[in-house]
């Protein structure tokens, strides 16, 4: 036990050098964040470390929030990538010997963040990224390894900080770490070139090794250009109809013009149904009526919303004959209704289903799906309403490869399934020709040839036969030459020999042709709907119609608006189906109307009931804050968010809430090349820092091992005395 105490206190004490954070100490640098941010931002869910991008086809997350909900766990996966532990207590990402291709990104992890380095370890780029909240993150390296980035020098820089608001954000290198960056020359008129760069408001140099500045750090303060602007006003769309709800009048003030629309509004608890009221006043410089700048909700946008009681108590709908208005679908539009994602089963629970989605968005559906490598794991159930699997809340699994997945009880289902059989061949025997195409083909047998090869070549009407319709079967040849499969008589052959008409009702009885099929394992996949999805989402809206001389049906009338402010009114015939409750199209015609008058004309009708008043305005006032530019003569203008040019006087406002608003009129013309913006250049406070270069290296310091003596009682105790 020589010495023992000796190397027990050493240990220790490297420990501690060698995972501490080094501030600079200022009196007036910003208040340092520390440990990881808890709330929640839509775009990471909240505080991340993840492994990413850089060539890998996946996302490995070490610390992130486990599902895209405010109140959704924040978990900890020291299993995700080998070598790759995080210690939320002491905020320290260990690196053991990782060497990684790829982009280590890092989300609201606080200043105080560690990364300790072990052994030689590399990755393809390091992004440290705060967009919200103000809520820094900084990059502390530590450790007595080697940590190389960028070696390859693939991305412009090794090493990138950026942060919103007032970010402090720095980066600091113990002296124990050797640290090499790299980087591809990237300089540009705005930035210099650099090997790793922050955006900051680190009032301090933001760059240090052991806390303290480099000569290779940089900085400069930060300029934007800020344009002149003026609160502008103009009438466009001024044939368009747009619906602003349905007409409501209110308790408290009858003779005022109110409007409510339905709106989906976010809650912990998930979306629900609100109302949002807005009044409307006339304004005789364009006369139209505008909603009233005082009703405006939470976001800024147009309205109050309130809930069904809030709404009731102030307000009645205003009820009148109008037209009925429905959706109706297809069986077509609800058969492929939904996203389709992998099936899972999970170890104990044989009657559960998990859905696996690629990178956790939903996937389109499709009869392939492609290989995914990561998966976004969702529990789901049947509904028998919608015939359909529903996915319950959040992700019960992010970003894990089948391998993790697997670990964990999950296995992907599989089925058999019968598919057709493709080859691929060339269209015409020169495969040096760029005009010719190698394509796949579906593969047709031939009862009458068993030994023949034959793909499926499309469909044909009145060819060669006429008023008949069928499918063309090309015979395939190998071209021993070339070492390649061709097509026989693709610009053409006699039939029966080069080139095989088939008529339909030969091709569906399958007695010399058809389709050769095989039978394979493949993973199960899955069609569902998550809780969001709505009827609505895969339906048409449309007015009710009959029509005379044809009792007991009905059609539909999609109306469609068009940018001139045209309404075209689309009418197919539709049927009820009580046991679904919903109407269908039963045919698909393209009879169309430019107004009522027209479809009323040719015998439909409109199915009138009372019910809530639509509120309709023609046109709109479009009020907002645009750049000014001026002529040569000084008169001044603005632009439209279409590009007409306006032009402003004085003599021409209006009052619009709180604020005066100059009233556009389109400038006869007038280029938008002959006007000059008005901007004048602002210093920020925020601070680019940079290390300049393609290559910065620091090579790290040995510690050199402290041995500490033990006195008891002011006697020092000899070596054999340690226990």
């Amino acid at each position: 036990m020589k010495k023992a105490l000796s190397i027990i206190l050493t240990a220790v004490l490297l420990l501690s050098v060698f995972c501490v954070p080094v501030y600079a100490a200022e009196n007036d640098k910003p208040e340092p964040t520390s440990g990881p941010w808890d709330g929640f931002f839509w775009m990471t869910g909240g505080p991340m470390i993840a492994f990413g991008g850089n060539g890998s086809s996946e996302e490995r997350l070490v610390y992130y929030r486990q599902g895209m909900m405010s109140d959704s766990p924040i978990v900890t996966d020291n299993e995700a990538v080998p070598g790759a532990t995080y210690d939320k207590e002491s905020n320290t990402l260990t690196l053991d010997n990782v060497k990684l291709p790829e982009t280590l990104s890092l989300y609201y992890m606080g200043d105080d963040f560690k990364l300790c380095v072990v052994g030689e370890c590399e990755l393809g780029y390091i992004r440290v990224i705060n967009y919200y909240n103000n809520y820094s993150t900084s990059l502390n390296i530590t450790g007595t390894g080697t940590l190389t980035v960028n070696k390859d020098m693939i991305n412009d820089e090794a090493m990138y900080f950026y942060g919103d608001g007032d970010s402090l954000m720095h980066l600091d290198i113990a002296p124990s770490v050797t640290v090499d960056m790299y980087a591809a020359e990237n300089a540009t008129e705005q930035i210099p070139q650099n090997v790793m760069r922050i955006w900051s408001t680190y009032a301090d140099p933001a760059i240090t090794v052991g806390g303290k500045a480099i000569p290779e750090a940089k900085s400069q303060h930060r300029t934007e250009t800020i344009n002149e602007t003026v609160n502008a006003a103009w009438i466009e769309s001024t044939d368009r109809e747009y619906q602003r709800g349905k007409r409501v009048t209110s308790k408290t003030d009858p003779e005022g013009i109110y409007a409510v629309e339905d709106v989906q509004y976010y809650t912990d608890g998930g979306y629900e149904n609100r109302f949002c009221v807005t009044k409307y006043n006339f304004y005789p410089e364009f006369n139209m009526y505008m909603p009233d700048p005082a009703y405006v909700n939470q976001y800024g946008d147009r309205g109050i919303i309130l809930t069904k009681e809030e709404f009731e108590a102030g307000y009645d709908y205003m009820i009148a004959p109008q037209p009925k208005k429905i959706r109706y679908t297809s069986d077509y539009r609800e058969a492929n209704r939904g996203y389709r994602g992998v099936k899972f089963i999970k170890d104990g629970e044989p009657d559960s289903v998990y859905i696996g989605l690629k990178y956790g968005w939903n996937t389109s559906y499709s009869s392939e799906l492609g290989e995914i490598s990561s998966y976004y794991i969702y529990k789901a159930h049947w509904n028998e309403d919608e015939q359909l699997y529903v996915t319950e809340g959040s992700a019960v699994e992010r970003s894990k490869s089948a391998e993790e997945l697997e670990a964990k009880g999950y296995t992907i289902a599989t089925e058999e399934i019968e598919k057709r059989v493709t080859m691929k061949c060339w269209e015409k025997p020169a495969p040096f020709d760029a005009d010719n195409r190698q394509e796949s083909f579906d593969m047709v047998t031939r009862e009458s040839d068993p030994d023949g090869l034959y793909v499926y070549g499309g469909t044909y009407t009145n060819r060669p036969f006429q008023d008949e319709s069928g499918v063309i079967v090309y015979p395939v040849f190998y071209d021993e030459g070339n070492d390649g499969y061709y097509l026989t008589g693709y610009y053409g052959g006699l039939v029966g020999t080069d080139v095989f008409h088939v008529r339909d009702e030969e091709w569906e009885s399958g007695d010399d042709f058809a389709y050769k099929t095989e039978t394979v394992e493949q993973r199960a996949e899955v069609q569902y709907i998550d809780q969001n999805y709505k009827y609505d989402n895969y339906s048409t809206e449309a007015i009710l119609l009959t029509k005379n001389g044809e009792p007991g049906k009905y059609y539909g009338a999609e109306i469609r608006n068009w940018v001139d402010g045209h309404k075209e009114y689309v009418v197919c015939p539709i049927e009820r189906r009580e046991d679904k409750g919903r109407y269908y199209q039963i045919e698909y015609t393209d009879e169309s109307f430019n107004t009522i008058e027209e479809m009323e004309a040719a015998g439909y009708q409109m199915v009138l009931e009372n019910q809530p008043v639509d509120y309709t305005v023609t046109g709109q006032v479009t009020t907002a804050s645009m750049a000014l530019f001026k002529d040569s003569a000084g008169n001044s203008y603005y632009k439209g968010y279409d590009g007409t040019v306006y032009i402003i006087s004085e003599n021409d406002k209006f009052t619009y809430g709180d604020k005066e608003y100059y009233i556009g009129t389109a400038a006869e013309g007038v280029e938008s090349a002959d006007l000059q913006q008005i901007s004048r250049e602002e210093t920020r406070d925020d601070q680019m820092w940079w290390i300049e270069g393609t290559e910065y290296h620091h090579k790290g310091e040995a510690v050199e091992p402290q041995v500490y003596e033990l006195w008891v009682n002011n006697e020092q105790f000899a070596d054999d005395h340690l226990v």
